[in-house]
């Protein structure tokens, strides 16, 4: 059975009486900091995202200095992302590093 309609005067009169029949509303607790989603920060606590693009080739080799890092460290999983990490950890350690990926070696 369909609900019954009603006018909107007569809905305002449900709704007034409705309101005056209402207790006081029970007391919220401050809402607490968000739960953060996703996995944890393998770089610390302060992380700032970054993206960026790299060739399909620049990926494979990425992905190939990865698994040798990978082997070295005995099977730990280590992705592209690591491999950028540990190359920005070694540039802010050695600041002659930099220089020596980018020098013309031909």
């Amino acid at each position: 059975m369909p609900p019954k309609k009603i006018s909107g005067s007569e809905l305002l009169a449900e709704l007034q009486t409705e309101s005056l029949e209402r207790t006081a509303p029970a007391p919220v607790a401050p809402a607490s900091a968000p739960a953060a989603g996703g996995r944890p920060s393998k770089v610390g606590g302060k992380a700032v995202p970054l993206t960026m693009r790299v060739s399909e080739d620049q990926l494979a080799r990425l992905r190939d200095a990865a698994l040798d890092v990978s082997k070295a460290q005995g099977g730990k999983t280590v992705t592209p992302q690591d491999v950028v990490r540990m190359l920005i950890d070694r540039a802010l350690a050695d600041p002659a590093f930099p220089a020596f990926l980018i020098e013309d070696r031909s």
